[in-house]
């Protein structure tokens, strides 16, 4: 059976530097007996007595007396807090950013004969230049709040075209989502007929905001 590893911080009871005042001689000389600078690479250890159970590895440390980052069997980590009363030990905890997910059509506008039906061709180009922008991913909602639209992805002059049936038939909003180098974009209310968008190209200055103009 396979051992889970689990990272914890080792601290200090109180800040991340076992000084004088803060930290008892024991966990001082704990914390010190963990540092991996002495090395070129982590290194395996044995806590508390040469009796001790729990093995870790050392990965990381800011200082020889101060906060570790080590790896050790989850189940052991209630013994080295037994062994080492004085040291706070900390699970390492992963954040991750909470991203909206994409609107996306449930269904299509209803179909209607070619001589009534709406086509709309857009094109998506870069502010910068002009230049075309392909393999953006254009998403039009005929209506939002019942997710009646069509997706669909630039071509390699930046154009997509859309058949919406019914003609007469507004856009109620539009997105435009590009694979890099360029802001995203959404627009609520669009003119049936064909438009050249401009989508602003990335610039680590700018303001994160829409950038597409005509």
């Amino acid at each position: 059976m396979t051992t889970k590893l689990q990272r914890f911080i080792l601290l200090p009871p109180r800040g991340l530097q076992a000084t004088a005042g803060i930290s008892n001689p024991a966990t001082t000389s704990f914390l010190l007996s963990l540092d991996p600078r002495a090395g070129s690479t982590p290194r395996a250890i044995s806590a508390g007595s040469p009796r001790s159970k729990v093995k870790m590895k050392v990965l990381d440390s800011v200082h020889e007396d101060g906060a570790k980052l080590v790896e050790l069997p989850a189940e052991q980590a209630s013994d080295l807090r037994a062994e080492q009363p004085g040291v706070r030990i900390v699970p390492v905890v992963y954040y991750y950013p909470a991203i909206a997910p994409r609107p996306t059509p449930i269904s299509s506008p209803s179909a209607a004969a070619a001589i009534t039906s709406t086509k709309i061709t857009l094109k998506v180009v870069s502010k910068k230049d002009g230049n075309p922008i392909a393999n953006a991913t254009v998403v039009a909602f005929t209506d939002f709040a019942q997710r009646i639209g069509k997706e669909g992805t630039t071509n390699s002059k930046g154009e997509i075209a859309f058949n919406f049936g019914a003609s007469k038939k507004k856009l109620d909003r539009l997105y435009v989502f590009a694979k890099k180098n360029f802001w995203n974009f959404l627009k609520k209310e669009f003119p049936e007929e064909k438009d050249n968008y401009r989508l602003r190209h990335a610039d680590r200055n700018a303001p994160h905001r829409s950038g597409i103009h005509r």
